[in-house]
């Protein structure tokens, strides 16, 4: 009952001073009258009104009976316009709106509040943190995490903001201590008695009201306890927090200078050592209230911070990320690095495995050749051996013929002719048939000198028996001293083939040429080339020439070159083939040089 009887005595303690000191309008002629505005912001503080704003505006008008006051209420942003818009000239404010009005708009102060508690007056603001004296869950600020809270508003300075700046020295966060916070709004029950009938645990009060509710006998000195308690600032009321300048009465740009002095000396002489009131004096530190509002983030007083100062609030998360790069960089390298080397080790196994199928396709075609000539030298041997009786039978005829004619002494040139002809051949068809029995045998075959020339005018004669030789018109550059040690039929029938392939090679061609050229080549070897005139090979065809039983030929075998390669071969020779600038392409037989010397002996 005796709180309920306080406050409602305070609440007409306010209406009252509100009549006297907001103007009401009656009777009294305004015009003549100097008009000075004073801003202050809203507030539901009983005290601020009974305490200071009632008393000064009351004071003011009664020393100056010629000058209208005109008071505005307003919020922050409010306010802000107004002053923007200069229609204002003092403002009543806490010492942190101040702070942040003379930076901004280059307000100036006149006058701070003092407690009479208090020895200096850049101390008269803060809190006290109470608790129930007998809760021992709650002996310092570190146990204020979690508990129920109880507080005024959470505009007001004294026992808000305050108390957030010091818990936020320990980490513990607004958004925290709003979840469990019970604003009263300066309604009943009020901040202490939340806390003592234990709707709270912790509460926050202004300085020195914990002391004047235990002197009017509200409470007795049992009831509470303070948390954080700090007594060495030269106020004589128990706090938890630090101290700040009180309220402050200030001017603006647009204030006239004579009235900055008149309200200054009026402020300051309501100061009286015998008043019971709190009083007007001149407070002159305000780094800290300016820092508190910054530390909180409380809008507009957090300033833009500089790169330096963002850096070094964030030194700790900056460091972090650098960390983060720099792993991330060398996780990339090392990733890098590793994919090179495994990209390495497949490039060489895909490289292995490839030359590993190409080996593996080669003796494949290696043996399929292997099995396809082992076909064809058993074909050969039959062939010789069954083509072996006709030929020499076909030789018995002509020679029967030719004693025939001889017997009836008759004389036919032509047939004559013809009879030698077919001699010559049947006997070459059986020099060819031993050669291919001998091989078949393996048998050891004799060598002898032998010119290059002949061997390759004989190849050229028995070429032109046969029809491919039609158009082909021949170009011969060959020495007639180069001698070379060897079988002159076997390396005639190389030639022969040769021309045969470079015959045909041209068959599209309306011109037909071949040119034959032989050369001594590094004192030891001749070489022997024939060049066409063909149609230029590819890659493809061009290795099939180095390969037996592969050929370029729609009916070919691929025996022809398989064979001439291996009679080259045997003869201590190498036979190439490359493809000539434009078209055309170049066979080079290369064997050993015989000197004339050691063919004759």
């Amino acid at each position: 009952m005796g709180q309920r009887f306080v406050l409602v005595l305070k609440s007409l303690s306010v209406i009252l001073l509100f009549l006297i000191a907001f103007e009401v309008k009656g009777n009294v002629d305004l015009s003549e009258k100097e008009t000075i505005r004073i801003g202050l912001l809203t507030t539901r503080d009983p005290n601020f009104f009974i305490d200071t704003f009632g008393p000064t505006i009351a004071d003011l008008r009664r020393k100056f009976r010629n000058t209208r006051f005109v008071t505005q209420e307003l919020s922050l942003d409010s306010l802000i316009s107004e002053i923007k818009q200069n229609q204002l000239d003092f403002v009543i404010v806490p010492s942190g709106v101040y702070a942040f009005l003379e930076r901004t708009y280059g307000a100036k102060l006149v006058a701070s509040r003092a407690r009479k508690e208090a020895q200096d007056c850049n101390y008269s603001a803060g809190a006290a943190i109470i608790a129930r004296k007998k809760d021992k869950k709650i002996s310092s600020l570190e146990d204020l995490k979690g508990a129920k809270i109880a507080a005024s508003s959470p505009d007001n300075f004294d026992d808000w903001q305050i108390p957030l700046g010091e818990l936020k020295k320990i980490n513990i966060r607004e958004e925290e201590l709003r979840k469990h916070t019970i604003f009263t709004n300066f309604e009943i029950p009020d901040v202490a008695t939340l806390v003592a009938t234990g709707h709270a645990d912790v509460g926050f009060l202004p300085v020195c009201e914990l002391e004047q509710l235990m002197a009017m006998g509200f409470f007795s000195p049992d009831t509470f306890k303070v948390i954080n308690k700090k007594d060495n600032d030269g106020l004589s009321c128990v706090h938890s927090t630090d101290l700040f300048p009180g309220i402050v009465f200030a001017a603006l740009p647009t204030a006239k200078s004579t009235d900055v002095k008149k309200l200054t000396m009026a402020l300051l002489s309501m100061s009286s050592k015998k008043s019971n009131n709190n009083v007007w004096e001149v407070a002159n530190k305000f780094d800290g209230v300016t820092k508190l509002y910054e530390s909180l983030g409380i809008k507009p007083f957090v300033r833009d911070l500089s790169w330096k100062e963002f850096f070094l609030k964030n030194a700790y998360y900056f460091a972090v990320l650098l960390l983060c790069i720099f792993f991330l960089i060398v996780h990339v390298l090392r990733t890098e690095v590793l994919v090179k080397k495994k990209t390495a080790q497949l490039r060489d196994a895909l490289a292995k495995k490839m030359e590993l199928e190409k080996q593996s396709k080669e003796a494949q075609e290696k043996l399929l050749q292997l099995e396809r000539g082992g076909v064809v030298s058993q074909m050969s041997a039959m062939f010789a051996h069954e083509v072996r009786q006709p030929v020499e039978t076909l030789l018995n005829y002509a020679e029967g013929l030719r004693y025939y004619l001889a017997t009836l002494g008759k004389e036919d040139k032509i047939v004559g002719e013809a009879i030698d002809a077919i001699s010559i051949e049947a006997k070459r068809v059986s020099q060819i048939v031993g050669r291919v029995r001998s091989y078949v045998r393996t048998n050891k075959r004799t060598r002898q000198p032998c010119r290059i020339s002949e061997i390759i005018n004989s190849a050229l004669k028995t070429f032109s028996h046969s029809p491919k030789s039609i158009n082909v018109k021949f170009s011969l550059e060959v020495p007639s001293d180069l001698v070379v040690e060897g079988d002159p039929l076997e390396l005639e029938l190389v030639f022969i083939n040769l021309f045969r392939n470079a015959s045909d090679a041209m068959k599209e061609q309306q011109e037909k040429r071949i040119v034959v050229t032989a050369e001594k080549r590094g004192g030891d070897k001749v070489a022997c080339i024939v060049e066409d005139f063909g149609p230029k090979l590819t890659a493809v065809e061009l290795d099939n020439l180095n390969h037996p039983m592969k050929t370029t030929k729609k009916d070919g075998l691929g025996l022809g070159l398989g064979l001439c390669n291996h009679i080259v071969l045997a003869h201590g020779g190498h036979l190439d083939f490359e493809p000539k600038e434009k078209c055309g392409l170049r066979a080079e037989i290369v064997l050993p040089l015989v000197s004339e010397k050691e063919a004759l002996c």
